[in-house]
C-alpha cells in the first residue's frame, strides 16, 4: 500500500514536471488580429486603420526606421500582391525631439513630432498618381517609446492618431505598435 502511494505521488509528480515544460505560444495582447506589441525587434508595425487590422507586410526596408541627428522615424508599408504596388503606408517621426525611452510624445502635425499615412485603395484619398494626393497628417495623436535602444539598434513603441482627409471624416488610427532594428 505504502509503494502503491509513492508510485503514484511520483506519476503525479511528473506529470505536473511535464506539463509545465510544454512550449506555449503567448496570448495575444488584443483581440484584433494585431501582432503582441513587443520590444525585441521584431520588425513589425501595424494598428488597426479605423476599426480594421493594418499590418505592414515586409519587404525590402519596411517596416523600418532609424535615428540620426537627433530624430527618430518608424515605418510601414504594404505592397498589393501578386500586383506588388504600394498599397498604402505609415511614417512617424521625433525630429529634434530628444527621444527617450519612457516618454509620450504628442503628434500633431508641427515640425518636432507628426505622423503620416497614406494609402491608393481608399476612397479617402484622391488619388491621381501624385503622392500628395493620397496622404493626410495626424492633427491629434500620441506616440509612446516603450524602448529606445541606441546600442542594440532597438526603437519600440505604441501610437494612436486621428488625421483628416478631404473625401471622408477622420481617419482613426489605434492601437498602434511598432518594433523595428535600424541599422543607421
Amino acid at each position: 500500500m505504502k509503494r502503491s502511494l509513492h508510485l503514484v505521488l511520483l506519476l503525479l509528480l511528473v506529470i505536473g514536471v511535464v506539463t509545465q515544460c510544454e512550449k506555449r505560444t503567448p496570448a495575444k495582447d488584443n483581440s484584433y488580429g494585431l501582432p503582441n506589441a513587443t520590444q525585441e525587434g521584431k520588425q513589425m508595425f501595424a494598428c488597426l486603420v479605423n476599426g480594421d487590422p493594418w499590418i505592414s507586410k515586409r519587404y525590402t526596408g519596411t517596416p523600418g526606421g532609424g535615428y540620426i541627428n537627433d530624430t527618430l522615424w518608424v515605418s510601414g508599408e504594404r505592397f498589393n500582391e501578386p500586383a506588388n504596388k504600394w498599397d498604402g503606408g505609415f511614417t512617424i517621426a521625433l525630429v529634434n525631439a530628444h527621444a527617450k525611452e519612457g516618454q509620450h510624445y504628442r503628434l500633431n502635425n508641427n515640425l518636432k513630432c507628426w505622423a503620416e499615412y497614406g494609402a491608393v485603395n481608399s476612397p479617402c484619398f484622391d488619388y491621381t498618381g501624385s503622392f500628395g494626393n493620397n496622404h493626410t497628417y495626424a492633427t491629434d495623436g500620441e506616440i509612446i517609446l516603450t524602448r529606445f535602444d541606441t546600442i542594440h539598434r532597438v526603437i519600440s513603441g505604441t501610437f494612436w492618431f486621428d488625421a483628416p482627409t478631404q473625401y471622408c471624416d477622420t481617419i482613426h488610427v489605434t492601437n498602434g505598435r511598432f518594433d523595428i532594428t535600424y541599422s543607421n
